[in-house]
């Protein structure tokens, strides 16, 4: 999940016009929240639905959207590194087969300010079924 609150950036010396001509004055302090592109359902239908097939076929919206790493200066710097292990985790937890039966504890994550979240009950138990063949 992206962050959950907005990365605060200041308006230059020279002022800001955005695309809709509404002008923003030097020093106003904006931001965005990644967390809010991604639970749009103009861009998203039904966000907060695993739907990884979405993806197969892209929107320009989704794509310009979807901003997990942020963007620009400020960008996360591994974003490259955590991109090729998240393939090759997933590759081989596919594979391993690993998650055969696991369930989803969502309920149990709790997002705090910032870029902080805990686990309710400080603990996460996890348990794996024998596979019957």
């Amino acid at each position: 999940m992206a962050n959950p609150t907005r990365m605060p950036r200041v308006v230059s010396s020279s002022g800001l016009t955005l695309p809709s001509g509404q002008y923003l004055p030097p020093s106003t302090i904006i931001g965005l929240q990644p967390y809010s592109l991604h639970l749009n359902p103009a861009v998203f239908p039904t966000p907060e639905e695993f739907m990884p097939e979405r993806w197969l076929d892209p929107t320009p919206e989704m794509l310009r959207d979807h901003i997990p790493f942020g963007l620009g200066s400020r960008a996360c710097i591994a974003r490259n590194l955590a991109t090729v292990e998240l393939f090759f985790a997933v590759e081989g937890i596919v594979r391993a087969d690993v998650l055969g039966g696991a369930k989803a504890v969502g309920e149990k994550i709790e997002i705090l300010e910032w870029f902080n979240s805990r686990v309710v009950g400080e603990r996460v138990e996890i348990e794996w079924l024998e596979k019957t063949e």
